[in-house]
């Protein structure tokens, strides 16, 4: 990946992290890089070796369907001189217990600029933004992709890989808990590194069951094929946009996962009200990727798609061009930040 442009000066807005290798050598470079920020995260997020659980009850689950993530997490484990279990904490903690969440996803399937997909990660400041960095991941043998992943974890909430494929989720509530699946985002990441096209990302997603906290995810390919794949634990479903845009927004959209999920965001029902009013006339949207990024620009009460509080709030936005292979990411706010452009 080169490097196009960089804006971004500010100290406390992390550069990229790159990581290479195995899954054991990802993982233990990870924990070297960032061992004194996982120590304070696990302190924060009070992650304990007496808890009441073992790494095995997560473990097994993801030894059977995404076994290079085990090797991973013992790698971030021996990096960082934390023991498994802390690790395992980390990397499970969604599903040990949830954190606020209200992002937004949307894409063009086609334009001037060809494809284009932007998802913000909004959350509240402080420690909830820090435990998320951006990461070039380059396995062994395996596409290389760009992802937002939480620190001390084998995750990704959204990337796009070298081939094209960009995914991005937003938190969906499960009613059912699965200890035959794993974590949550793990199979978000198995995606980045596994699957070329949107009907693979579809196939892989369907193999690979997850604990509980879910997603509505959109992902889309070089070729311009959108979905909206709704998945929490024990039920998927998968949607395909009528026109030339597809949004996801905390708010599950297929039939089939409603009754397995609970507590509608007014966050999200908010956001998913504003895109349709935003969406309700295709013949006159701008699907330029210019167009994307003003309609993240967008505020409104009681919410807007970038959002200034006064608890949730747009602190990284991945927006990305799959059959140009680049990605522009936002630190911060997306109305007044200066992107990076990044080129496979």
């Amino acid at each position: 990946m080169r490097r196009e442009d960089n804006g971004m000066s500010d100290t406390h807005k992390q550069s990229i992290e790159e990581l290479s290798g195995s899954y054991r050598d990802i993982g233990r470079q990870h924990g070297e890089n960032n061992a004194a920020h996982i120590r304070y995260l696990l302190k924060s997020y009070g992650v304990s070796e007496a808890a009441p659980w073992e790494p095995a009850h997560f473990l097994d689950a993801l030894s059977v369907h995404l076994p290079d993530l085990v090797d991973e997490i013992h790698g971030i484990a021996e990096g960082s001189g934390c023991s498994l279990k802390e690790i395992c904490g980390l990397s499970f903690l969604i599903d040990l217990g949830t954190a606020p969440t209200a992002c937004t996803g949307v894409v063009f399937a086609s334009g001037p600029d060809g494809p284009v997909m932007g998802k913000t990660c909004d959350c509240n400041p402080g420690l909830q933004q820090v435990w998320l960095r951006p990461r070039l991941v380059k396995p062994a043998g395996q596409p290389a992709a760009l992802m937002l992943s939480h620190v001390g974890s084998p995750n990704a909430e959204m990337g796009m890989n070298e081939n094209g494929l960009a995914i991005g989720i937003t938190g969906l509530p499960s009613v059912a808990l699965d200890h035959r699946g794993v974590g949550w985002q793990q199979d978000i990441r198995a995606v980045l590194h596994r699957c070329a096209t949107t009907q693979e990302t579809i196939e892989l997603m369907q193999m690979i069951p997850i604990r509980g906290f879910g997603y509505c995810a959109v992902a889309v390919d070089a070729a311009g094929d959108v979905a909206i794949i709704d998945k929490v634990a024990g039920a998927m479903g998968v949607k395909r946009p009528d026109g030339n845009v597809a949004y996801v927004t905390n708010i599950a959209q297929c039939p089939e996962v409603i009754p397995h999920t609970t507590g509608l965001s007014e966050n999200g029902l908010g956001r998913m009200a504003l895109l349709k009013q935003l969406c309700d006339d295709e013949s006159q949207m701008d699907f330029s990727f210019d167009g994307l990024l003003r309609m993240f620009h967008t505020h409104g009460e009681p919410v807007g798609l970038c959002q200034h509080g006064p608890e949730l709030h747009s602190t990284t936005g991945f927006f990305m061009l799959p059959s140009k292979g680049m990605i522009h990411i936002a630190r911060g706010h997306t109305c007044n930040s200066e992107l990076e452009a990044f080129r496979f």
